[in-house]
């Protein structure tokens, strides 16, 4: 609240020279901005009030002095009691929309509604153009594996197959047949070690011989030659030799008569020296096969 001090014309003049008479009033200036209202001040106690002295002639008016700065607003005093509301005046024109504020955050999403009724189906659209094929996904776990089926009829036997490649098989060895088993003089002249024959040869068959010799040189170097024969022809040869008195060696024969002729065909072992002199010790293995 403001606080006014009252004072009367004859003091005022008496300090400030009389006042002149008032103006006529100048246009209303546009109102200016409200200031901050200022804290309220203390209300002061009011004084007494003095003696009306007579009214003076009023003078003319003087030139408006420039106006003073404002001085510095006092301090509000306390507010008094609220005066009654008064009437509602017209409610003013519209202002213009203000900017619109930033969008909230996202309420919480409510319940989904319940499914309206389904709609009519509407015709069919044309067709689309078809899409890239996706890749392929993955393959998905085997199934289980169905029960078997009933066993189908047995087929027809099929033709006997050929014969196979050995029709027959003979072998004439040493029992035991290992080293010492045996003590055949080798010289010079052909000595008989083992003989067999394969029967019931026929027309285009033929006979596969092998065998081993263990032997032993009795005088220094020796030269040994291991024969086949055929009945009394010599249809394969080979020669090994020894170096040195006592040496031990084993030879082997590997051999295919592609013309054994027919009927039953005797096979012979042989052995001589060629330089020097030996023993066949074992072991000595004579085999042949019809195929």
């Amino acid at each position: 609240m403001t606080q006014r001090i009252y004072v009367n014309d004859s003091h005022f003049a008496c300090c400030h020279g009389r006042i002149g008479p008032t103006g006529a009033t100048g246009v209303t200036g546009a109102t200016g901005a409200t200031g901050p209202t200022g804290a309220s001040g203390v209300t002061g106690a009011t004084g007494a009030t003095g003696l009306t002295g007579a009214t003076g002639t009023t003078g003319a008016t003087g030139v408006t002095g420039p106006t003073g700065a404002t001085g510095a607003t006092g301090a509000t005093g306390v507010t008094g009691p609220t005066g009654a509301t008064g009437a509602t005046g017209a409610t003013g024109a519209t202002g213009p929309t203000g900017a619109t504020g930033a969008t909230g955050e996202t309420g919480v999403t409510g319940p989904t509604g319940a499914t309206g009724a389904t709609g009519a189906t509407g015709a069919t659209g044309l067709t689309g153009a078809t899409g890239t094929t996706g890749a392929t996904g993955a393959t998905g776990p085997t199934g289980a594996t169905g029960a078997t089926g009933a066993t189908g009829a047995t087929g027809l036997t099929g033709a006997t197959g050929a014969a196979g490649i050995f029709q027959q098989f003979q072998v004439s060895e040493n029992t035991p047949n290992t080293t010492g088993s045996s003590a055949i003089p080798i010289t010079a002249v052909a000595t008989t070690l083992k003989t067999i024959t394969i029967t019931g040869v026929a027309a285009g068959n033929r006979v596969w011989l092998t065998g081993i010799v263990g032997w032993e040189s009795t005088t220094g170097n020796t030269a040994v030659q291991l024969r086949i024969l055929r009945g009394a022809t010599v249809i394969f040869s080979i020669n090994q030799h020894a170096a040195g008195n006592n040496t031990f060696e084993a030879t082997g024969i590997d051999h295919v008569d592609l013309t054994p002729g027919t009927g039953n065909v005797t096979y012979s072992l042989v052995a001589l020296t060629v330089t020097g002199t030996a023993s066949a010790i074992g072991a000595i293995t004579f085999t042949g096969a019809l195929i």
